[in-house]
Parts: structure tokens; C-alpha cells; sequence
């Protein structure tokens, strides 16, 4: 019997903890909160009666109109997840050609279906963009389906059109009843008022394209949190940044609205164990932006001995900052103050 594998990432849903301190997403909002009392009254006229089963007409329409295609060419799922899933299995007795990195979820559906899952690479070193050659070369004539992301989850690099007509024309040679799945889950997840890059649906009858609401619309109140081995380094990490963008600023795409230093200051933080230094520096690094950890249970931790640890370090820091460090700095962060 076929297995689909344990995920990492749909276990965070399954087997919700009490406090979650790797999401990265604001808490969840209640239907008022999101339609407001307006919304709430339309939503009291909604029958809860039978859909039909490629989605409602009226929601197909609105897609089609955002993506200039035809609504006939539109499914709706329940997530891009099912998208994703429905695709793989429809194509499961072939070969599915898949980029990494890549949402896990949907590389683990290939593998509990039972199809061949031939993976091509895109490395940092590369700025993560497809080595069309390797892509080639990966291809043959068992390969039914191709799944990337654009833009890549994590990396955030989006294909440019060249590339794809360009894996599109390798297809055709090889592979030419193969389809090319484009999940755009992240497409319009832009900065501030910049327009989204163009969907890639209807670029061609063997283009598919998925998207969700859950995550480019989803609810306000992001966090970034940074965590690094010690916090010496931040000084000069920040003092070059600043230094690379005013060589480089006039190059980028999307121009910093504020300096690095803000950006630290606002969405960072960053923990150490033992890191006499850094704690010279911590005026200038932020006290407010730094957390002691004990880095349990990795045997190159100071536990059992954290206290000792902690005295021995901060004795020379105020009971204020000790605090902060140890203890109010991390509450904040998580929210559990």
C-alpha cells in the first residue's frame, strides 16, 4: 500500500503546540475580523448548498479575468496544495522532473504516489536561477510532468519568460506531451506599491499555473527573526551592508525605502551562548535585540551549567540587562510577555 511520508511542515498544522516558536506568521484572524460587520452581514445570505465540482463560476470568472485566460480554464481547490496533488496524480505513471529547492509537500506527494521523482538543483552560488543545461539534461522521453515555483520557495528567485520558453522548447524535444507546472503561490508577494511579475498562465496549452490566498494575501504582521551563532559579528556585518548598498544601490531593482540599521532594528534579533565580545559590544549591537541561549540539548552547549555560564558572562551587566537578555528579549519576541 502506498505511503505518502511524514511532513515537517504539515505537522505544524496537525499537531498544533501550545507555543509555535518557528512560525512566522501573525496568529490566525476570526472571520469578523476579517470581513468586518459588513462582510459578516453578506456572509449571512451565503447557502451552504452543493458546489460544483471545478469550483464556483462566479470565483472561476474573477481568476480568469486576473490572469487574462478563459474561465473554462480555471479549477478551483481547496489550497494550492490540491492543486498540486491532482496534477502529480493525473501524471503519476511517468516521470515527474522536479526543481529544488521546492515546497516539501509537494515533492513528498510525487514520492506517496508511487511516480519516478527526478530531481534538477538550483544552488545559492548561482543565485539560485536553473542551470538550463542540467534541466536538459534531466529530461527524457518517460517525463510527463515538470514542477517549479516562480518565484522559488525559499528563495524567492522568479523565472524570467526566457527561461521558461526556453525549458518549453527543451521539452518539446524530448518530451513533447510533457506539461510544465508553475506554481506562483508567491507571485504577487511584492514590496510596498511594486506591480506584481506577469502570471505565466496562457502562455502555452502545456503551461499549468497554481496560486493560493493563504500566502501573498494573507494576514498582516510578519516577523523576521535571525538567529546566528553570537552577536560579534553584527557590527561589522551591519557596517558592511551599509557600505555594499551605497556601491551598489544605483543597480537595485527595488531601491531600500530606509538604511541598514533600520532593518535591524526592526526585524531582527539575534542569540548567543558564549560570546564575551559581543557582550563588549552590546550597546552598539542593541540590548533590546539580543537573546542568551543555553543551545540545549547540542553537547557543545554550557548545559548544565547555564547559570554559570550566565554569571560568569554578564557580571559585569546591570540587573536590567540581565534581564532582558535572559529572559524579557525572548518573551517579546514570541509574544508570551
Amino acid at each position: 500500500m502506498r505511503q505518502f511520508p511524514a511532513s515537517p511542515i504539515t505537522a505544524l498544522i496537525d499537531e498544533k503546540p501550545r507555543y509555535n516558536l518557528g512560525e512566522s506568521v501573525a496568529p490566525d484572524l476570526t472571520v469578523a475580523e476579517l470581513l468586518g460587520s459588513a462582510g459578516l452581514a453578506d456572509l449571512a445570505g451565503v447557502k451552504l448548498g452543493y458546489g460544483t465540482s471545478a469550483g464556483s463560476s462566479e470565483l472561476r470568472a474573477l481568476v480568469a479575468a486576473r490572469h487574462e485566460i478563459a474561465g473554462s480554464q480555471v479549477l478551483i481547490t481547496t489550497g494550492a496544495a490540491a492543486a498540486l496533488f491532482l496534477v502529480a496524480l493525473l501524471v503519476g505513471d511517468g516521470e515527474i522532473l522536479i526543481g529544488r529547492p521546492c515546497y516539501p509537500p509537494a515533492f513528498d506527494a510525487v514520492q506517496g504516489l508511487g511516480a519516478r521523482a527526478v530531481t534538477v538543483t538550483s544552488w545559492f552560488e548561482d543565485g539560485y536561477r536553473i542551470d538550463l543545461d542540467a534541466f536538459a539534461a534531466k529530461l527524457s522521453s518517460r517525463t510527463r510532468l515538470v514542477s517549479v515555483a516562480s518565484p522559488q520557495n525559499p528563495s524567492g528567485v522568479a523565472f524570467r519568460q526566457d527561461e521558461i520558453e526556453w525549458m518549453l522548447a527543451a521539452m518539446s524535444r524530448t518530451c513533447p506531451e510533457a506539461l510544465l507546472l508553475i506554481d506562483e503561490t508567491y507571485r504577487e508577494a511584492t514590496y510596498g506599491d511594486a506591480v506584481p511579475a506577469a502570471t505565466f498562465a496562457g502562455m502555452s496549452p502545456r503551461v499549468l499555473t497554481c496560486g493560493s490566498l493563504s500566502k501573498a494575501h494573507g494576514a498582516p504582521g510578519l516577523r523576521i527573526g535571525w538567529f546566528e551563532g553570537g552577536i560579534a559579528w553584527i557590527p561589522p556585518a551591519l557596517q558592511d551592508a551599509e557600505h555594499v548598498l551605497a556601491s551598489y544601490q544605483h543597480m537595485l531593482d527595488h531601491p531600500l525605502e530606509h538604511d541598514i540599521q533600520y532593518y535591524w532594528d526592526t526585524h531582527m534579533s539575534a542569540s548567543f551562548m558564549v560570546d564575551p565580545l559581543g557582550l563588549r559590544l552590546i550597546e552598539q549591537i542593541g540590548v533590546d535585540k539580543v537573546m542568551w541561549a543555553s543551545d540545549y540539548p547540542h553537547p557543545d552547549g554550557v548545559w548544565p551549567n547555564s547559570l554559570k555560564a550566565v554569571e560568569r558572562q554578564m557580571q559585569d551587566l546591570s540587573p536590567e540587562m540581565r534581564q532582558k537578555l535572559t529572559h524579557d528579549n525572548a518573551a517579546r519576541l514570541y509574544g508570551l510577555a
